[in-house]
């Protein structure tokens, strides 16, 4: 007995994911507690392989994830990274994990391309 070919391409159909099947997965791969990575200390956060981003960047397809992370940290701990002369180096990071995951225009990069703005 053949199978119809209108039956087989919908099961096919039902096969092969998604675009947002995909994306899903990607960012479940990326997940991290946002509360307990602001928690860490600015060197634990920077320097930790299994802490902070690097541990999130040393995941596969998550270096984009990685520079939001360092994003969101920046942003809650902008004083303490000024006072300690942390900026500039959470800044090249957020931008080199930009460029590492294609979206070399959203880097953060200054005019002359040497390194992230406002430093």
């Amino acid at each position: 007995m053949k199978t119809p070919k209108i039956l087989l391409a919908g099961l096919a159909f039902f096969l092969v994911p998604t675009t947002a099947d995909v994306e899903a997965e990607e960012r479940a791969a990326c997940a991290y507690d946002r509360n307990a990575i602001l928690q860490l200390d600015p060197n634990m956060f920077d320097q930790d392989d299994k802490a902070g981003w690097r541990e999130l960047a040393n995941r596969d397809g998550c270096q984009a994830a990685a520079a939001d992370a360092i994003a969101l940290y920046i942003e809650s701990h902008r004083e303490t990274l000024v006072r300690q002369w942390q900026l500039p180096s959470f800044k090249w990071h957020e931008a080199q994990l930009r460029g590492f995951a294609g979206h070399s225009p959203d880097a953060p990069v200054d005019q002359a391309g040497e390194g992230p703005r406002g430093l």
